[in-house]
């Protein structure tokens, strides 16, 4: 999840709040940039928590390779909605 992504995840389930937790993930290539994910997060007022991925496993776990990338994910652990690269509909599918 590139910057903007986190900053924009940010707004996506507006009006969905206590039926839709969000968690970021960021895939950390580089250990200098976390003070610089930190410094941002705090900036932009992130309200859920980031995962920093610095070795990839998440990602590969997940196969995310496109970012942003937005999964729902239902109680029992099974992704029911997915979405890789931009955030247009986002919101609108996280309602069906």
């Amino acid at each position: 999840m590139c910057l903007l992504g986190i900053a924009l995840g940010a707004t996506q389930v507006g009006g969905l709040e206590g039926r839709v937790y969000k968690l970021g993930l960021y895939l950390d290539l580089y250990a200098e940039d976390k003070p610089v994910i930190l410094k941002f997060m705090q900036e932009v007022d992130v309200d859920f928590p980031v995962l920093l991925d610095s070795d990839g496993k998440v990602s590969a776990q997940w196969n995310v390779l496109v970012f942003p990338s937005t999964f729902v994910i239902a109680p029992d652990g099974k992704i029911v909605y997915g979405v890789k690269g931009g955030y247009t509909g986002t919101r609108q599918g996280l309602w069906k």
